[in-house]
């Protein structure tokens, strides 16, 4: 099997990024209250998991929803030669009386 790859080309524009879903806005006020916007960049990355002072980390209990939820550490592969990646994994308890949403989230870094 052949694999070609297009170069994209220059020519064209690049438009705006998309648009944060309205019902995130709160977050996003919390989030540049504690950093400014810029400043999630990569070059900021060790500075950035360091924990927010008077922000608490969450425990796995917190985490859990009062057992609605399982709390799990996984570490899969980074790419060839790069590090592993941690991951924290947070599925309903299938045996939890009612059934509940999951979300699922990534993050760059």
């Amino acid at each position: 099997m052949t694999t070609h790859v297009t170069a994209p080309s220059p020519a064209l524009p690049v438009g705006p990024p998309p648009p944060f879903d309205p019902e995130l806005a709160p977050v996003l006020d919390v989030l540049t209250s504690i950093r400014p916007p810029d400043a999630y960049r990569p070059d900021t990355i060790v500075e950035m998991r360091r924990p927010v002072p008077g922000v608490p980390t969450p425990t796995d209990d917190v985490l859990s929803r009062d057992g609605a939820y399982l709390v799990r550490e996984r570490t899969v592969p980074g790419p060839d030669g790069d590090p592993d990646v941690a991951l924290l994994v947070c599925p309903p308890d299938t045996r939890a009386r009612r059934c509940r949403p999951s979300t699922s989230t990534t993050a760059a870094g």
